[in-house]
């Protein structure tokens, strides 16, 4: 599998098309027992002229039972897909291949074990037979890309047309559990306007959820304004769409990860809410409460109107008043004139023939919590006591 010639290197620098997932049959383990080879086929590989691959990075996702005992290395023309091979010897089934993803350039990021190309350089590897050390290399925006080995190497296999890929070798006494592998590529112009792209192969499930923030709840009165920003991170960087999986209340709105809603006079009570944040192939949900209190809105007094009535005649009214919020009303007068009643929302008084004149009168509806006021005018009109 191993290549000691490599391709013009004007001509195999690159566009590389994504590759679909592929999933094994075996299981998703670096088992010690065994070696794997993971291919990616030519014909998902592109060539445009003017272009480059100026990073590469390997990622094992989700890995466990991590002790750096795993050899990983570049291949050329291996068998497409994920493939398990029986190792009956110890020690790294590799060695005489591809160039060695040496252990001083992993890192754990997140449970991930990533490894970037440009930082793995070996002085010995037969690249340098060929370039000099360092390569380098001017992109269109005048930038400069310091080659390492393993990048070049990786460029020279990707740009044969055969399969290329990576190889694995578990030396450890646990097997490493893992969701899935990538390989993500940086691709940079050097001929004409600057322009970069980010190509990835995969095989297994490489992406992770996104992650929403804890809310807290949330308290707010009847027809007063509540606003809440719902946010989640995606570890992958994906984007993340947001909505409302249920419990939505009227007159509410959700857009754009923001919460607003300004409750109604009737809408007092408790509502649950199930935010989602989803990319492209998983979700994260997470809860609110909101306790809408109650706003109490003060009875409404019928106009009452001016009245008139003669010395020793009769005078009944009955004032009434509605509460918006149906509360209980009680209704009560000040200023009554001498020998007026008022009871349950009815005036009554008979004017003796010594009360001619002009009264006001005010009258309260109160719920609870508040009252209405109206006032009348009541003009008593003289009338000629008997003998």
């Amino acid at each position: 599998m191993k290549r000691r010639a490599i391709a013009v290197f004007a001509l195999a620098v690159m566009l590389m098309a994504a590759s679909g997932a592929h999933m094994s049959a075996l299981g998703i383990e670096f088992a010690s027992d065994k070696y794997y080879t993971w291919g990616i086929s030519s014909d998902d590989v592109s060539i445009a002229e003017g272009s480059i691959i100026t990073e590469a990075l390997l990622t094992i996702h989700g890995i466990t039972n991590w002790d750096n005992n795993l050899h990983m290395h570049i291949v050329d023309n291996p068998p497409l897909d994920f493939v398990v091979n029986e190792d009956p010897d110890s020690g790294d089934f590799f060695q005489d291949f591809g160039g060695l993803l040496s252990a001083y350039s992993y890192e754990l990021v997140d449970g991930d074990l990533v490894i970037t190309f440009s930082q793995i350089n070996d002085e010995n590897s037969w690249v340098w037979d060929i370039f000099d050390y360092p390569f380098n290399f001017q992109l269109a925006d005048s930038s400069v890309v310091s080659y390492s080995s393993s990048l070049l190497e990786l460029i020279d296999y990707a740009g044969n047309s055969t399969p290329f890929g990576i190889g694995f070798d578990p030396n450890s006494a646990d097997d490493f559990g893992f969701r899935g592998i990538s390989l993500r590529l940086t691709v940079n112009s050097f001929e004409g306007d600057p322009d970069q792209s980010l190509l990835t192969y995969s095989y297994g499930d490489t992406n992770r959820a996104p992650v929403l923030e804890s809310l807290v709840s949330q308290t707010v009165a009847e027809n007063e304004e509540l606003s809440f920003v719902v946010k989640a991170e995606d570890p992958d960087g994906d984007e993340i769409e947001y909505s409302v999986r249920y419990g939505l209340p009227r007159g509410a709105e959700f857009k754009n990860g923001t919460f607003f809603w300004k409750p109604d006079y009737d809408q007092a009570g408790v509502y649950y809410l199930l935010f989602m944040a989803r990319d492209e192939l998983a979700i994260d949900l997470a809860s609110v409460r909101i306790q809408v209190n109650n706003t109490n809105r003060p009875p409404v007094l019928a106009p009452i109107g001016a009245r008139e009535v003669s010395e020793n005649a009769q005078l009944s009214f009955t004032i009434s008043a509605t509460d918006p919020d149906g509360d209980e009303i009680e209704y009560s007068a000040y200023g009554l004139p001498h020998g007026a009643e008022f009871e349950n929302g009815t005036f009554f008084w008979r004017p003796d023939y010594d009360q001619a004149g002009v009264y006001y009168v005010l009258f309260v509806a109160r719920d609870e919590l508040a009252v209405d006021l109206a006032s009348t005018r009541i003009q008593v009109n003289n009338t000629n006591s008997p003998g």
